[in-house]
């Protein structure tokens, strides 16, 4: 995700944003069959909406495939880059919803669960992004499992405070 363009309008990204953060907390505070499935079915739209962000913008980006950790993120955040930082967090704040979603059905392990399926999906859309004449980026995959696993965190550290009051 390295292009120069904003093709939507932050507006209405942080108000979705904002709803599904909603949503997010809310499903961590219940605990029920009927919440696990919501969950699941969530986490299926999750995975469906990142494919599309991924796979389907209309610009390739620019730039060359980078395969040096943090050489993009150095890049971006220090260099002349009027989006870097949005780049960035964007790439990790994509990825929060899925680590979420994920460490609510784990049986156990979750905020393992949550890294291995945010850096494997990422790293499944670099190298499909590498073969369809996209810009592939180790650091994509190094900033998404990031997200996956703080979106993890949050969720287990709102499940432990709800288990606490309910005690």
């Amino acid at each position: 995700m390295r292009g120069g363009n904003i093709w939507f309008s932050p507006i209405p990204v942080a108000a979705v944003a904002c709803v599904v953060l909603v949503v997010l907390v809310a499903l961590a505070m219940i605990d029920s069959p009927r919440g696990r499935t919501c969950v699941r079915w969530l986490l299926v739209l999750c995975v469906g909406g990142i494919l599309v962000v991924t796979m389907l913008r209309a610009t390739a980006g620019t730039g060359v495939t980078n395969l040096y950790p943090g050489r993009t993120i150095g890049e971006q955040l220090t260099g002349d880059h009027a989006l870097g930082l949005f780049n960035v967090l964007g790439n990790i704040a994509m990825f929060v919803p899925l680590g979420w979603l994920v460490a609510l059905v784990a049986p156990r392990r979750r905020l393992v669960g949550a890294a291995v399926v945010g850096v494997g999906l990422s790293a499944t859309i670099e190298i499909v992004q590498l073969f369809v004449g996209r810009i592939a980026d180790i650091d994509d995959v190094l900033l998404n499992g990031t997200g996956a696993v703080l979106g993890a965190g949050v969720a287990l550290i709102i499940r432990e405070a709800r288990a606490r009051v309910l005690a």
